[in-house]
């Protein structure tokens, strides 16, 4: 297998590239890019006729905890928790918060960069629910 290319501006490379980090699997990333093998339909059942049921289903909308920096100027997105900074964000940037830990959030500042920051100079607010 030769390298693969994730392009997070193209329809559906976000995607691949949330599949690959939870699966840790390229291979379960590109699944879907597999050529597909042709299969023989089965025989054909006989039409079994059923009365129509109604069924009434409640679907939540999907609800996003976001947050905006506050209280500092420049924000240090780190690897971990106290762990080496990888890169600063601004005051008022806008964060999904994923995760929370003793202080901290996991954030995703913006599609594909994730990192850890302190609680204290994130605000919440919820967006879509």
């Amino acid at each position: 297998m030769g390298f693969k290319t994730i392009d997070l501006d193209s329809p559906g490379g976000y995607k691949k590239y949330k599949k690959m980090k939870e699966t840790n699997s390229v291979k379960a990333a590109f699944a879907e890019d597999e050529p597909v093998k042709e299969e023989k339909a089965p025989e054909k059942e006989p039409e079994v006729k059923k009365d129509p049921v109604e069924v009434e289903v409640n679907i939540p909308k999907e609800v996003s905890v976001q947050g905006v920096v506050t209280g500092v100027n420049q924000l240090r997105v780190r690897t971990k928790p106290g762990g080496d900074i990888m890169y600063l964000i601004s005051e008022k940037s806008v964060v999904t918060i994923l995760e929370e830990e003793e202080g901290w959030y996991k954030v995703e500042t913006a599609p594909g960069r994730v990192g850890w920051v302190m609680q204290q100079f994130i605000q919440r607010y919820s967006e879509g629910g």
